[in-house]
């Protein structure tokens, strides 16, 4: 399905719906004002057997008229009257099933055979020591491959302590989407944190012996395009290499404050040039097979600290955002990003108490609807303090979803949040049409970016006695 036909099929299918229900009504005016319309005209009409200025014929002769025991024992029907509540879901359960046959086959056939528990867990993006429980875990063995098919989570981000050397990791990832495609035949996302600079999972290991990219704020010292296209293509070859196949890059922070904890990762202070560096730098890791992850929606570059360690609060207005912040981000929704980070900061001026990543009025009043963006949100870290100092780790799943986002980052405690999720599906507080929509973003990305290092021919040749 298209990015942006969710969007604008929303507001056809409200206006359908509002035509249907007015034509039904008054097509069901119409028929009783038609069945009513003789008996209202019958009393001033003359009789065809009565003379002009006379008595009728029958009554004349002292006769009754034919029938009128009949008439006179006659039990008149009440027109039926219109339930237009019933009318609206007839009319939604039509339109909900003539949009489904717009989902692509493969992604509805994928859907349709998940049971509940495996559509909530593609919502969950963790680290593999959180399915696994081994600290650090370094291979797919027995223990990986039991306690994935039994929560087969829909993303799995690495860090240092998951690399050893490059034939590791490499056999490690492959593996992993191997072990991914055997389960439930969806390939999972295998993410990590590599911006170049001082955030880096790979180029900091020396056995990897891999090209070192500086920081955003050395590419982009100068506003040279070309650099940061450079420096994307640099990440996401060897990355591509080693099995991954999402990055969580580029920063898409406009840097508003000389102060902020951001100054060595953004590429700089003008929001233009900020946005075409961090599409360019996209551009880079997409073409080596890298899907770019653009964060931290709404923008922390004026955060004096790090959400990871405690609440943080930017005081900035949303007219304030949108010729600012928010810059960088409408150039990647037109640059067709298919995933994007929520951060946890708050904007007390938008939306009081509430992170970002939780905050609706951010997520699909702003991003959503304003920015036409429909691809896949993803919350920042969950474990964060900004967010565990205030939520527990299923009130906080259960709030970013009901904001908008479709995958939550690395929960404080990942079957506390897998459950919580998976009771407000079943009860009723997350609706079948809004994890339909987040499933489907989801799918979408997963089958149709062309991106994966593994096909799902390769991985049905491969049995599961062959997996090491």
């Amino acid at each position: 399905m298209n990015d942006y036909q969710k969007r604008h099929k929303k507001i056809v299918r409200e206006r359908i719906i509002a035509v249907i229900l007015t034509l039904l009504i008054l097509g069901g005016l119409i028929t009783a004002a038609v069945i009513a319309l003789p008996k209202l005209v019958e009393p001033i009409l003359p009789d065809p057997g009565e003379e002009e200025g006379g008595e009728p014929e029958d009554v004349l002769s002292g006769n009754e008229p034919a029938g009128a025991e009949e008439e006179t024992g006659e039990i008149e029907e009440e027109e039926p009257e219109i339930d237009s509540e019933a009318l609206k879901e007839q009319v939604e359960d039509a339109l909900s099933e003539a949009e489904e046959e717009d989902i692509e086959p493969e992604i509805k056939g994928a859907i349709n055979v998940m049971t509940n528990e495996q559509k909530i867990a593609q919502l969950f993006f963790v680290t593999p020591e959180a399915v696994t429980k081994v600290d650090p875990t370094t291979a797919v063995g027995e223990r990986t491959k039991e306690t994935y098919r039994a929560l087969p989570v829909g993303g799995l981000i690495y860090f240092a302590k998951n690399f050893e050397d490059p034939v590791q990791t490499k056999e490690m990832l492959t593996d992993m989407q191997r072990l991914a495609l055997s389960v439930n035949s969806l390939p999972v996302f295998l993410g990590v944190d590599e911006e170049g600079g001082s955030v880096v999972r790979i180029a900091d290991n020396p056995t990897f012996q891999v090209e070192k990219v500086p920081g955003m704020a050395t590419v982009g010292n100068g506003g040279d395009t070309g650099a940061a296209a450079s420096a994307g293509r640099t990440i996401g070859k060897y990355l591509s290499e080693y099995g991954f196949n999402l990055d969580f890059a580029p920063v898409a922070d406009v840097l508003t404050s000389d102060s902020g904890f951001m100054k060595e990762r953004s590429f700089g202070s003008d929001p233009g040039t900020v946005g075409d560096m961090a599409v360019s730098f996209a551009g880079g890791l997409a073409e080596n097979g890298i899907i770019p992850c653009y964060k931290h929606y709404p923008g922390i570059g004026d955060a004096d600290k790090n959400t990871d360690l405690s609440a943080v609060s930017i005081n900035r207005s949303i007219e304030e955002l949108r010729t600012g912040e928010l810059v960088p981000f409408r150039q990647a929704v037109s640059a067709n990003a298919c995933f994007i980070m929520a951060g946890h900061a708050e904007y007390p001026d938008i939306d009081p108490g509430v992170p970002a990543s939780m905050s609706s009025k951010l997520i699909k009043g702003v991003l959503r609807d304003e920015l036409g963006y429909e691809g896949i949100v993803i919350t920042d870290a969950l474990n964060a303090k900004a967010v565990t100092g205030r939520y527990s780790p299923g009130e906080a799943a259960v709030a970013a979803f009901n904001a908008g986002c479709d995958m939550l980052l690395m929960p404080e405690n990942l079957e506390e949040a897998y459950e919580a999720m998976l009771h407000a599906y079943e009860n009723g507080d997350i609706s079948n049409d809004r994890l339909m929509e987040s499933l489907v973003r989801i799918l979408s990305v997963k089958l149709e970016s062309g991106k994966l290092p593994v096909s799902a021919e390769e991985a049905a040749a491969v049995s599961e006695n062959a997996l090491p």
